[in-house]
Parts: C-alpha cells; structure tokens; sequence
C-alpha cells in the first residue's frame, strides 16, 4: 500500500515514518518498503538502499524484488556493479527449493536474466 501511495501523490509524515520502520526490519518488510523508499527519498537514500539490497540477491523469493528496485535506482546503484557482476558470474545464483530440478534452473535463468538487465541498466 505505501509503494502505491508513494507512486500516486506521496506519502504523509506519519506514513513515511512507517516505512523507515519497516525498511527497519531484515526480511520481507525491507526488501517490500525499499521501492517506496526509492520513490519517495530518491538519491537521498540511494546509500541505506545500498547497503541492504545486494544481500538479497541471492534469495530466491526477495532477488527479484531487490534487482528492481537497484534497476530504478539507476546509475546511482553503480556501486553494486562488481556485486551484481560475481551474482551473475556464479553458476547457480539462488538456493532454490522448489522440489523440481527443472523449475529449479527455470527460476535461475529468470533470476539471471534480471541481474543482466538490471546490470545493463545501471550501467547506463
């Protein structure tokens, strides 16, 4: 709800404060409030974004989200390059645990694909 209060007109105060409160906590509430923090501080908090978003791009549930997030950052995620170039250089790049080998490498070919893009991206 807050990505799309930030997307559609802003945040209050108040809200605000809920997002940084939950960009406060490891896991699923930072990986989600990331992009509406992007959106709503911009550059600002390229550095906070910085130093959590790459510890999430090898898992498998919270990757993708965090490779969009470093994707609309731009060229002010350029730091995570020599990050996002050893992701993409390793051959498996997620624990999967999906239970089917198959489905397994699909979802690493699509987390791979989004690290090459996103890479390319900021990259500029």
């Amino acid at each position: 709800m807050l990505t799309w209060l930030a997307e559609h007109g802003g945040l209050t105060v108040r809200q605000h404060k809920q997002l940084r409160s939950l960009f406060g906590s490891p896991g699923f509430g930072q990986v989600e409030s990331a992009g509406a923090l992007w959106l709503h501080e911009g550059p600002a908090v390229a550095d906070g974004l910085l130093a959590v978003l790459p510890y999430y791009l090898t898992d498998d549930l919270y990757g993708p989200k965090a490779l969009r997030v470093l994707t609309a950052m731009g060229s002010h995620a350029r730091p995570v390059l020599g990050r996002l170039d050893r992701f993409i250089s390793s051959r498996r790049r997620a624990a999967f645990n999906i239970g089917d080998e198959d489905a397994e490498m699909r979802a690493d070919e699509t987390l791979l694909a989004a690290a090459i893009a996103a890479r390319e991206v900021i990259a500029g």
